[in-house]
């Protein structure tokens, strides 16, 4: 009986980590949106009211520009959901959890899934792929580690963002 609840328990922390990564995956996207279009309309704006070009504006929107950029990582880093990958897992029991997990929120997990790899015309079909099939083509994307590409483009974000926020602040106070 205690297993029974514990794998219960096990069962709803797969889906309550599904819904955690897509939550965290929608507010990065936020934030690398605000952060890219907010100092691309502050450059716009600059470039406009001051009727001059200088080095701190042009940083400014290179800024922008990489912050644009990052988004495509970010996307490629939640492209499979952790649950997905767990399919990959050398795993029985997580597997068997995952792919049960699956089962349940099939057209939400694989609905995401699906749209992420092949855009919003993939094939219907594909909702109601069996484990193997899921695992062949998780298999064949899963060559490029995006997690641990993910994780060191945000240290080099954070660090270029901190470079060049000192490069314009430095800048600026020169200038007066």
């Amino acid at each position: 009986m205690i297993s029974l609840i514990f794998d219960h328990n096990y069962y709803k922390d797969l889906y309550g980590e599904y819904k955690k990564e897509r939550e965290t995956f929608e507010n990065f996207l936020f934030i690398a949106n605000i952060l890219g279009y907010g100092s691309l309309l502050l450059y716009i704006a600059l470039l406009i009211f001051l009727k001059n070009v200088d080095l701190r504006f042009i940083a400014l929107d290179l800024f922008s520009i990489y912050t644009r950029f990052s988004i495509i990582i970010l996307h490629k880093y939640y492209e499979v959901p952790s649950i997905c990958n767990n399919l990959l897992s050398d795993d029985e029991k997580l597997v068997t959890y995952s792919y049960k997990t699956i089962n349940a929120h099939r057209k939400e997990i694989l609905g995401c899934l699906w749209i992420n790899i092949f855009g919003l015309g993939y094939d219907r079909t594909l909702l109601d792929a069996k484990s193997d099939k899921i695992q062949l083509l998780l298999s064949e994307r899963s060559e490029t580690n995006w997690k641990n590409i993910g994780f060191f483009y945000l240290i080099k974000y954070c660090f270029v963002t901190i470079i060049l926020s000192i490069f314009i602040i430095y800048i600026s106070l020169l200038k007066y």
